[in-house]
């Protein structure tokens, strides 16, 4: 009977405990506009330096995803995610990435990296083939019609980004700012070598695949 009890008591408090906190649903904005994703007092603070058009950024991120998801989740890392920008192409998939807002990010920027291979064939091939009409247009009417034809605005769609909001995104110039601000951060004053590059609590990593960062994230 005594242990009758003290089972049903172990149940009754594992069913009081609160659930878990999921710190990945935890997402900041920086002052600069840059999206922190988790547990403000992660153990790890990851900062990750890249382009939506590097294939070496998209090969990390679809590596990487779940397990550091996971400990994004968990709370043990807390990811910031810095736009290094190399070409127009890549601004436009920025700008979809972040039209969701700060919730949403993380998912869209899966999305984009996880369909890379597709999108980056069809934008090439619709630039080629749509110069003409790309010249013509203005900066923000190009960047839509190159979100339609590349497939991107697709990719986002489920995220709540209708082709209005996807172009109200486009040409927001606030947004243009931000990211171009990151890029010349990147690029001109932290002069990263490359993309992907990564921080790991202030300091560069040596590194820039997910095994190596894994090994530096469980490092003391």
């Amino acid at each position: 009977m005594r242990k009758l009890i003290l089972a049903l008591g172990a149940i009754l408090l594992a069913a009081a405990a609160p659930p878990a906190t999921d710190w990945s649903k935890t997402v900041a904005t920086s002052a600069d506009g840059t999206f922190v994703v988790g547990n403000p007092k992660a153990a790890k603070s990851l900062v990750e330096y890249a382009s939506y058009t590097c294939s070496h950024c998209a090969d990390f991120s679809v590596e990487a995803a779940s397990e550091l998801d996971q400990q994004i989740a968990a709370g043990k890392v807390r990811l910031e995610f810095r736009h290094a920008l190399r070409d127009s192409v890549d601004l436009t998939a920025a700008l979809l990435a972040r039209c969701g807002g700060p919730s949403k990010f993380l998912g869209a920027t899966h999305a984009i990296f996880a369909g890379q291979g597709a999108w980056m064939g069809k934008a090439q091939s619709y630039i080629a083939a749509n110069q003409t009409a790309l010249k013509a247009a203005s900066p923000d009417q190009a960047r839509l019609m190159l979100a339609k034809g590349s497939g991107l605005l697709a990719l986002v769609a489920p995220l709540g980004v209708t082709e209005a909001k996807g172009a109200a995104c486009l040409a927001n110039k606030a947004e243009q700012d931000v990211l171009i601000a990151q890029a010349n951060d990147a690029w001109g004053t932290r002069k990263i070598p490359g993309t992907p590059h990564f921080e790991i609590n202030g300091a560069q990593a040596s590194v820039n695949t997910w095994p190596g960062i894994r090994t530096e994230l469980a490092k003391p």
